[in-house]
C-alpha cells in the first residue's frame, strides 16, 4: 500500500513527506489555488521537495481542456518540469487517445475522475501509469463503491496490466494506492 497526500499546500506537503515518509502527492488546480500562489510557482516547489527521490506527484492539467489538441501539448509541458511528475488527466473520451500518446513518450498519466470499471480498462489499456476511481462521489450518491473497486482491480489483474489503482476516499485528504488493492 503507498500513502499520498492530496494537496498543493507546500508546507503540508514538506511535513507529510518529512514525517510521513508519504509515497507522494496529488494535487489539482482548485488545491493550487487554495493555497494563493501562482499555479506554475506551486508545482515547482512540490517539485523541488521530491526531486532525486522516486515519489509521484500528480500534477492536473488544465480540467477545463477536452481536446486532444488541448491535452497533449499541456501534458508534455507539464511533465518536462519533473521526472517524478505524473500528468492528471480526466477521464473522458478524448483522454484515451491522449494518454496512449503520451505513454508512447513516456510520461506517465494518471486518468482521474474515473466513475466505472470500464473507462477504468479502457485507461489502462490506453497505458495509464495510475487509474483514479472516484469513490467519494459514488459514496455519496450511495452507489456500490465496493463493488466497483474490486471490479477494477480484477480488471487490472485478469488482463496483467501494471497500471496502479488509487483509491480516493470521500471527506479525507488521504488516498492511497497499490498492487494490492
Amino acid at each position: 500500500m503507498k500513502f499520498f497526500l492530496d494537496s498543493a499546500l507546500v508546507d503540508q506537503v514538506e511535513y507529510a513527506l518529512s514525517t510521513f515518509d508519504i509515497d507522494g502527492v496529488t494535487t489539482n488546480p482548485r488545491h493550487v489555488q487554495v493555497s494563493g500562489k501562482p499555479f506554475m510557482t506551486v508545482i515547482r516547489e512540490i517539485a523541488d521537495l521530491v526531486e532525486g527521490t522516486d515519489k509521484t506527484v500528480s500534477v492536473e492539467v488544465n480540467p477545463h481542456f477536452r481536446t486532444y489538441e488541448e491535452i497533449v501539448p499541456e501534458a508534455e509541458k507539464l511533465a518536462a518540469i519533473s521526472p517524478n511528475f505524473v500528468i492528471k488527466i480526466q477521464c473522458m473520451e478524448s483522454a484515451f487517445s491522449a494518454i496512449e500518446a503520451l505513454a508512447k513518450k513516456n510520461i506517465r498519466v494518471n486518468c482521474t475522475l474515473i466513475f466505472s470499471a470500464m473507462q477504468a480498462l479502457q485507461a489502462m489499456r490506453s497505458g495509464a501509469y495510475y487509474v483514479s476511481p472516484f469513490i467519494g462521489w459514488k459514496e455519496a450518491n450511495a452507489e456500490d463503491w465496493r463493488g466497483f473497486i474490486e471490479d477494477v482491480v480484477m480488471i487490472r489483474d485478469n488482463y496483467d496490466f501494471s497500471t496502479e489503482i488509487m483509491r480516493f476516499y470521500s471527506r479525507s485528504n488521504a488516498c492511497h494506492s497499490g498492487p494490492n488493492d
